[in-house]
């Protein structure tokens, strides 16, 4: 097969994570987090950090970027759930637990996870009412 040649970026072009500048790059890069995240939906935030989440279920974090700065997350599955554990990489930031949006029973899906990683609702700081939309806080550890 003959090699086809490809130049190098043109020098006024901007790293393509930086977003769509007209002329300074006509690509704009998105993190593939953030693009399998538009298939889940917020269902808590975990008190636990996700070091503990990642040793326990045997995890491969993978790291990108948001519109916030730098992300780690992992996809997976449980029992046919898809699930998404994220976390911004800011000090003191909470896990967020996401389950595919098609998946209807959000409750049973956080309690398929928290038995598998062997917790109870205590390992939750926030989790979400479907009819507001809204993160409620969950009752610390007593």
């Amino acid at each position: 097969m003959a090699e086809i040649e490809i130049p190098g970026p043109k020098r006024e072009w901007e790293p393509a994570v930086r977003g769509p500048y007209p002329g300074r790059n006509p690509a704009f890069q998105q993190s593939l987090l953030v693009l399998a995240s538009r298939n889940y939906r917020l269902v808590a935030c975990l008190r636990v950090p996700m070091e503990a989440v990642v040793q326990r279920l045997r995890l491969t974090l993978e790291h990108g970027w948001d519109d916030l700065g730098e992300v780690e997350g992992a996809g997976f599955g449980i029992k046919g759930v898809k699930f998404m554990v994220s976390r911004l990489m800011y000090p003191d930031q909470l896990v967020e637990l996401a389950v595919e949006r098609s998946y209807e029973d959000v409750d049973g899906a956080v309690d398929l996870f928290l038995g598998v990683l062997g917790a109870d609702r205590r390992a939750l700081s926030y989790l979400m009412d479907l009819e507001t939309g809204c993160l409620e806080p969950v009752a610390g550890p007593r």
